[in-house]
């Protein structure tokens, strides 16, 4: 059993490093995780066999059927982090004691979690390992850790509905985090599971309050969890184009530029 999680921890950071470059190298891999390159040729089978990657001469490289899914969390939390971090400040101007809240799982709402207001009686639902800890000290603040399946690279807990423990607990605000937003305006995720949890958030809370950088819109080819016409105020940053701004104002959303 050991062996077998050693094994599956040095394939996520196998993962890890090929999400961050796009490619890597048996010689380097082997050297940073200090075990043979006959060793990391067999973790290389074995997640091009999950279809993870494809294998190259002398490394790896991203699987063509996995483009725009799965990426590390620590290489996400670089990407748009200015951004990420002014949509960030704006989303906690919301945050207000004397409430349960969930935050989702993801990279802005992280930011979210490290900025968040001094407040008072604030209970915080999470699928977020890392919000959850850096949460879990902060005064005034109590946080529950949604059920489900921890997964390596996403940092978060996942499952279907009934495997999260959602219940119709009143909840005031959700604060969700988006893989992509459509051509059509659809709020959309990687997984079915991921997405119906989101639908379920979004249906749990009186607020839906939408963080997105302007880098995720015209996403396709994923799983549809919400319409953006069901949220009620999606926070983005100045790179939004005009014609984009206009289409949100139109479905009578609230649109804040950060």
């Amino acid at each position: 059993m050991l062996n077998r999680e050693l094994a599956e921890e040095r394939r996520t950071k196998i993962l890890e490093q090929l999400y961050r470059f796009g490619q890597v190298r048996t010689s380097h891999i082997s050297s940073r995780l200090g075990v043979s390159e006959v060793t990391i040729r067999n973790d290389l089978i074995v997640l091009e066999r999950r279809g993870r990657l494809v294998r190259t001469h002398g490394g790896a490289m991203t699987s063509l059927d996995d483009a725009g899914a799965l990426t590390a969390f620590s290489a996400r939390m670089t990407q748009q982090r200015e951004e990420k971090r002014r949509i960030a400040v704006a989303a906690a101007e919301m945050v207000v004691g004397d409430e349960t809240v969930i935050f989702d799982a993801g990279t802005t709402t992280h930011h979210l979690a490290q900025l968040l207001p001094p407040v008072d009686k604030l209970t915080v639902l999470t699928p977020g390992l890392n919000i959850a800890q850096t949460l879990m000290d902060v005064e005034g603040v109590e946080v529950f850790v949604l059920g489900g399946r921890l997964h390596p690279t996403l940092l978060e807990t996942v499952g279907s509905v009934p495997e999260m423990g959602l219940s119709d607990l009143p909840v005031h605000k959700v604060f969700l985090g988006a893989r992509g937003i459509d051509d059509e305006l659809d709020v959309i995720d990687i997984s079915l599971d991921l997405a119906q949890v989101k639908h379920r958030f979004a249906k749990m809370a009186r607020q839906v309050v939408l963080l997105a950088d302007s880098t995720k819109w015209h996403s396709s080819g994923e799983v549809k969890a919400l319409a953006l016409r069901d949220v009620d105020v999606v926070i983005t940053d100045s790179g939004l184009s005009t014609e984009d701004r206009r289409r949100v104002q139109d479905l009578g959303v609230t649109l804040v530029i950060a």
